[in-house]
């Protein structure tokens, strides 16, 4: 299925059965949600709505109160009539997002910058069907799309129209759909959640030419630039807390979007949200640091942070987390969106309210 079209009964019961099924794999159900949903090619907020009714429904001791009625799904967040405007996001998303028309083989792109086909063909290796990302839509690409097709259960066409667009982007897509329920709730609450729920579909940069930071995920955490001297870890965390504002109604985001770790901390401790690790207590910790805050890794000089990434839960030695533009072995300099454990030496914390 394609974001285009609705879903049977059987296929909503389905995606509904897969998401009770990893519940326990994911850090909570709006997680699990997304991940389901990336893989099914759906709208979340229609799943999570599914998910809910069922729920419903077998604490009540019958079935489903009602079957799966699917809602138009929106490639980013739409503000309805009177809410908050678009987010500052929205373009970037967008670009990385809208359909390029159909693409097929014969078509090169022109001109610098990521063009149709380049956009296509990153796609294609961020899904497993790994092609040169060169802009020139010859064989190799054209194998590589019959065999991400082929995987998805679409035609095999070899071509990319608009419904395997829509299943090379799924992960971006729901990504970018708001926290439900988000509004009322706390800052620090709704940006863990919507960090969970990037890392749910585990946001990866490519190398392209050479030159790392790259890619439709870079571009959107860092507002259209990628490229070796963009490391990403603060655009993450920016973005995350601009899209959580959004999710609650909010104007704008608490603190201005920065892509620089200084200039977070300078900001934070303007506005009184610092606090510095080495002064807080083991159990001053655990009660003063809230999961959703930001922790930022100092470097060797004096005032120098060189990684940021959100605190899921702060312990009396170590902190979990969400981060991005690292790794599995906690590289400043990383590849992507992963949960990590982290001792306490050496961190400070931002808060966000």
């Amino acid at each position: 299925m394609n974001f285009s079209e609705g879903y049977s009964q059987e296929l909503g019961d389905r995606a509904v059965r897969l998401v009770l099924e990893d519940r326990d794999a994911h850090a909570s159900r709006w997680a699990a949600v997304v991940s389901v949903a990336s893989r099914l090619d759906c709208s979340a907020g229609t799943l999570h709505d599914w998910v809910r009714r069922a729920e419903r429904g077998a604490a009540a001791g019958g079935g489903p109160e009602d079957g799966p009625a699917d809602r138009p799904p929106e490639s980013v967040p739409t503000a309805p009539a009177g809410a908050a405007p678009r987010p500052a996001f929205d373009p970037y998303a967008r670009a990385e997002l809208d359909s390029p028309g159909e693409v097929g083989r014969g078509r090169r792109d022109t001109g610098a910058g990521p063009g149709e086909v380049w956009r296509v063909q990153e796609w294609l290796t961020l899904r497993g069907s790994g092609t040169e990302i060169d802009g020139d839509f010859g064989p190799a690409t054209e194998a590589a799309v019959r065999d991400f097709q082929r995987r998805r259960g679409l035609p095999e066409s070899g071509t990319v129209d608009a419904r395997t667009w829509g299943a090379l982007t799924a992960p971006m897509r729901v990504a970018l759909e708001p926290v439900p329920d988000a509004r009322g709730r706390a800052i620090h609450d709704v940006v863990l959640e919507t960090a969970r729920a990037h890392l749910a579909v585990r946001p990866t940069e490519l190398k392209v030419r050479g030159r790392g930071n790259c890619g439709p995920w870079v571009r959107l955490y860092m507002h259209g630039r990628e490229g070796d001297d963009q490391p990403w870890c603060a655009g993450f965390a920016s973005h995350v807390i601009a899209q959580a504002a959004h999710a609650m109604g909010e104007a704008g985001p608490p603190i201005p979007r920065r892509v620089g770790v200084d200039q977070l901390v300078r900001d934070a401790k303007a506005d009184g949200r610092f606090l510095d690790g080495d002064a807080l207590g083991a159990d001053e910790r655990v009660e003063r640091v809230p999961p959703g805050a930001l922790f930022v890794v100092r470097g060797k000089a004096p005032a120098d942070w060189v990684h940021v990434g959100i605190v899921a839960e702060a312990g009396p030695e170590a902190f979990a987390t969400v981060e991005g533009n690292t790794n599995d072995h906690g590289a400043r300099e990383g590849i992507e969106v992963c949960a990590r454990s982290r001792g306490c030496a050496g961190k400070d914390f931002l808060l966000l309210a």
